[in-house]
């Protein structure tokens, strides 16, 4: 018993059907009919008009093509066979190609994080030695009874990430709240032009 044959057919093995008449038509099929993968058929008697929905689809599925095909006297009693998985349909086409472009999101997301932090290590003076920078920070502003900074990603938009510096400092108990609120504002401005980075926040005891 010869194997089963599955997908799609090359033109040759088309013509050794025909060939073979396992393929035949009233008329004899004609060399310029035979396609690279497919056979072009000819219009004959009786010709039947199938709306474009019959295809599956989100809004229908096989049983709905079974429907169709009833509504014509002379082709109800044939049977339809679909090969292939009858699950991928045009929705779950679709579907997959969604998913697909939210992993592609994700690691385009991943990547620009990654970047933000690479370049955040290699331009910033805040990456070099901790102490270097404590100890410029405390001769700019003698008050600060301590100092320290970190880094984190925020993403307003889901799309893009940005990286905050956030300085946590203490002064002096003797100074009043109001001081204290001016004194970080210069502080805040003095560490952007120090570190060459816009996104800077301060808090404060």
């Amino acid at each position: 018993m010869e194997p089963k044959i599955l997908g799609i057919l090359p033109s040759q093995a088309i013509s050794e059907l025909i060939s073979k008449r396992i393929i035949f038509a009233n008329r004899e099929i004609e060399e310029d009919q035979i396609q690279p993968a497919s056979l072009d058929l000819r219009l004959g008697k009786v010709a039947w008009r199938v709306r474009a929905s019959f295809l599956t689809g989100k809004n229908n599925d096989v049983s709905d093509l079974l429907n169709e095909l009833n509504q014509f006297e002379e082709i109800k009693s044939f049977e339809l066979i679909i090969n292939g998985n009858s699950n991928r349909s045009t929705d779950k086409i679709l579907e997959l190609y969604d998913i697909a472009l939210d992993k592609i999101e994700a690691l385009n997301y991943t990547i620009d994080s990654l970047n933000l932090v690479l370049e955040a290590t290699q331009n910033s003076k805040f990456n070099t030695n901790f102490l270097n920078v404590a100890k410029d920070v405390k001769i700019q502003f003698p008050d600060l009874k301590s100092f320290g900074y970190s880094k984190f990603l925020q993403s307003s938009d889901f799309r893009a990430t940005d990286t905050i510096y956030v300085a946590r400092v203490e002064w002096d108990s003797m100074i009043t709240d109001s001081l204290k609120l001016e004194k970080n504002k210069v502080l805040k401005t003095w560490l952007i032009e120090d570190s060459g980075f816009k996104n800077i926040e301060i808090f404060s005891n």
